[in-house]
């Protein structure tokens, strides 16, 4: 991050929420010298408040405050701006509530002690991704055909394909196994469901829009059939027939679900203690899965 760059306007607002002072306080002196306009909070209640004095595009916020919690605030901001990023900090024993956070709607998380070189990579990941989503949308903009809704669809299956092998490639011994807590969905059974997804794009954009939810197998089956489901796909976007069904659709359906769902399993590949290594998407050579090298 180059902290001498000018930040656009809806780049530079972050608000940062803790009730320890030391805490708060060091954390955003950091992100104001990489040229962040920072406002601090010392609870929710307070950063409800602070929240409508402009237009942040960053809450950083504990988990567990006095009066209303880090998730209360969390639901509050969605409520208001549902593109505004949270990210959560917690201590070990508010673990739990912070992974539960991501199925709310956090864009991620970290424990506390921090390191500052961690935060910075995480604030990095929200700004490129909100980026690449300016981007897309200029671009879907721009083609305004459905010749080019077709190309940005077949990008974005190819993001999945391209993510899902990076969270895959190198996974530990028994990770099909690994869950984030107590009656939630193994590694084996996420990745199942999104070959389920997978699977059913290719069949809504080839005109034959039928769910059907496959039996898990073990973790070396679901990665064969992640692989094979995104060819597949990719070999319908990629061919001269029609779309069965609007391109916008399925990517905000089950093509924009997958990817949810490959971010869990990078969470599930941290909970294990073999975090995937850190690469800036924005720059990376995304393209059809059958044509690239594996991760």
């Amino acid at each position: 991050m180059d902290s001498t760059a000018p930040r656009p306007e809806n780049e530079r607002h972050v608000l940062v929420v803790d009730d320890e002072p030391h805490i708060r306080e060091p954390l955003a002196m950091f992100l104001r010298k990489q040229g962040f306009d920072v406002l601090t909070a010392s609870d929710g209640t307070d950063a409800a408040a602070k929240f409508a004095t402009r237009p942040f595009f960053l809450v950083i916020s504990d988990v567990h405050m006095p009066g209303m919690s880090g998730l209360d605030l969390l639901a509050t901001v969605r409520r208001r701006s549902p593109d505004v990023d949270v990210v959560m900090m917690t201590g070990d024993r508010d673990l739990d509530q912070a992974i539960e956070s991501i199925r709310f709607g956090a864009y991620d998380y970290f424990k506390k002690p921090f390191d500052l070189e961690d935060v910075r990579l995480t604030v990095d990941r929200v700004v490129e991704k909100r980026r690449l989503q300016r981007s897309q949308g200029a671009e879907a903009s721009r083609a305004g055909d459905a010749a080019g809704r077709r190309v940005l669809l077949r990008h974005a299956a190819d993001t999945v394909a391209y993510r899902g092998a990076r969270v895959l490639a190198g996974a530990p011994a028994a990770f099909g196994e690994v869950r984030a807590g107590e009656g939630t969905r193994t590694a084996a059974e996420i990745l199942s469901h999104v070959g389920d997804l997978l699977d059913w794009s290719r069949g809504l954009a080839a005109g034959r829009p039928e769910w059907r939810e496959a039996k898990p197998s073990d973790w070396d089956g679901e990665v064969a059939r992640f692989h094979e489901a995104a060819r597949a796909l990719d070999s319908v976007l990629a061919g001269p027939e029609p779309l069965g069904a609007p391109p916008e659709r399925v990517l905000q359906g089950p093509i924009a679900d997958a990817l949810t769902h490959i971010g869990q399993l990078a969470l599930l590949r941290r909970l294990a203690g073999a975090p995937v290594e850190f690469e800036n998407y924005y720059k990376a050579e995304i393209g059809p899965p059958f044509n690239r090298p594996s991760p």
